[in-house]
């Protein structure tokens, strides 16, 4: 049953709400239960109380003043599973209020000409699209349009409704499989269902293919030939760049592979002190600039060095010790994990606390963050050094990329071979070395280096054939992370060398373009394939 909070007049009459309540039964023989609030701090105070599924809000609720964007912002980034129904004057249609509620996401706007029993419950039952708001809003020819998800044409299917699919999908016997597709199938267009496809887990896909299911088939055949369609175009464009001799980002092409490779989880991991957090924060800050939904998980239960490259609020210091001590009691997470993440910004979300505060991910707690986080494009997990042998292999096969970090020091090189002997030997393969605070060593070239790597006595009698798929450099900027460390401030943006070296490194594990060239994320490729020409 749908939970709605109005807010709608400053009157204890609740004739409107009731007429509303009426019309919704009418139309789909349910009730919903609401509340009603009379000015807006009222509403934040209800909000964070109780659990709403629609707040329905009137423009002008307190008088002539007019709801601001930065309240709204607010609200629905506070509260992302909140879909908000706003009542409009018809003076308002042709404004940059309209392109700005469009660019934070709220797609339900109603001009007061539109605004009927009728319609109100259509909003209430089912949101609006991307697609459909813009056509709603008159927006179809604005380029101005600041928008924040990437995804303008993309027929996606909403939020709610897609966690109820796929937790159905995940959950379904393989034999019940293909019929439940189907059925999902016939609910959404061929759009939709191209779209839901690229988000189904590798299980659910190889156990629907193996089924035969014309179906089935038949849509995954359109999701790959979108694929090999991304492939030639990117290609293609590369070929252009490089012939332009433009300075851009080599993205290994043979990783381009959707839709896996725009949902990663990476791990980064050393047997020293080698800078890991730093490039991963630097890494998670140059995702998120990017709106690249990414999350940090901190790993490091003793120094939590993490927490300190970010300003965070008092508030939020003891959530992970909750969700440790949530899960050890109940042995599983609650259904809403995000609870428990630290909000940095809109598009990254961090799993950490302060030094003082006790705690410790088990791999069964470090399997549920990654799952319930089904929406991040990227998943980071920085490793402590001495984390405990079990945890650290068991995590590390939950990555799909590893990165292992080192400095080219002589210390590092003569002892690597015994740090690494906790480590289990598949999970050395395919990795990603990172040379961080790059110096020029006489005499170590880095064709040297490799070698070395690659040839190292592992247990004391095997050698490890350690295969690098990339190499990457971080140079020296110790200057400058000092000096935002010291106002909890982001190490990206500061320095230009130190910027284009995460950017390379970016590029070898989530190929992206550098910032000039960004477009969007996954969904935006994604659209412009979708989407007629």
């Amino acid at each position: 049953m749908k939970h709605i909070l109005f807010g709608l007049n400053q009157s204890a009459d609740k004739r409107v709400e009731n007429e509303i309540l009426k019309e919704y039964k009418k139309s789909t023989g349910e009730e919903f239960l609401f509340d009603s609030e009379y000015y807006l701090e009222g509403i934040r105070v209800a909000l964070d109380k109780k659990k709403y599924d629609v707040l329905i809000l009137r423009e002008d609720l307190e008088g002539s003043k007019q709801i601001s964007i930065s309240y709204l912002d607010e609200i629905t980034d506070k509260f992302p599973n909140l879909r908000v129904i706003l009542l409009v004057q018809n003076e308002n249609q042709k404004t940059d209020y309209i392109k700005r509620l469009f660019s934070i996401g709220i797609y339900d706007v109603l001009f007061a000409e539109d605004a009927s029993l009728t319609n109100v419950v259509e909003l209430i039952k089912k949101g609006r699209t991307k697609i459909e708001a813009k056509i709603y809003y008159d927006l179809l020819d604005a380029d101005d349009v600041e928008v924040y998800d990437d995804s303008d044409d993309v027929e996606e299917i909403p939020e709610e409704q897609l966690e109820r699919i796929l937790s159905q999908l995940a959950k379904a016997p393989k034999e019940e499989l293909p019929a439940l597709f189907n059925e999902i199938a016939a609910e959404y267009n061929s759009k939709q269902t191209i779209f839901l496809i690229s988000l189904l887990s590798e299980e659910v896909t190889e156990a629907l293919l193996e089924s035969e299911d014309e179906k089935f088939k038949n849509f995954y055949a359109q999701w790959e030939a979108l694929n090999r369609k991304q492939y030639e175009k990117e290609l293609a464009e590369k070929e252009r760049l490089e012939k332009e001799k433009k300075q851009v980002i080599n993205t290994p092409r043979q990783q381009v592979v959707f839709p896996a490779d725009y949902r990663k989880v990476i791990g980064i991991f050393s047997p020293y002190s080698a800078g890991k957090t730093t490039i991963a924060c630097a890494v998670a800050q140059a995702l998120s600039k990017q709106k690249i939904k990414t999350v940090l998980i901190d790993l490091d239960y003793t120094k939590n060095d993490m927490y300190h490259y970010f300003r965070v609020d008092q508030s939020d210091v003891f959530k992970i010790q909750k969700l440790c001590e949530q899960m050890d009691t109940t042995g599983r997470p609650e259904e809403d994990i995000s609870e428990y993440a630290i909000k940095i910004n809109r598009f990254l979300y961090m799993y950490s606390t302060h030094t003082s505060v006790p705690y410790e991910l088990t791999p069964h707690v470090i399997r549920a963050i990654i799952k319930q986080n089904r929406n991040a494009n990227v998943i980071i997990l920085d490793f402590a050094r001495d984390l405990k042998e079990a945890t650290l292999n068991l995590a590390l096969e939950e990555c799909d990329e590893k990165l292992l970090v080192i400095e080219k020091t002589s210390s590092v090189l003569n002892g690597i071979s015994y740090r690494l002997q906790n480590i289990e030997k598949h999970n050395l393969e395919d990795l990603t070395l990172v040379v961080n605070k790059e110096v020029k060593v006489k005499n170590l070239s880095d064709q040297k280096l490799t070698s070395y790597l690659k040839e190292i006595n592992y247990q004391q009698y095997d050698i490890a054939n350690i295969d690098f798929k990339h190499v990457c450099y971080i140079r020296e900027n110790y200057h400058a992370i000092v000096n935002s460390l010291a106002r909890q401030e982001p190490i990206i943006g500061v320095n230009a060398e130190f910027d284009r070296d995460i950017h390379e490194l970016i590029s070898t594990i989530y190929p992206i373009s550098t910032p000039k060239h960004i477009q969007g994320s996954f969904l935006k490729k994604l659209k412009s394939l979708i989407s007629p020409n």
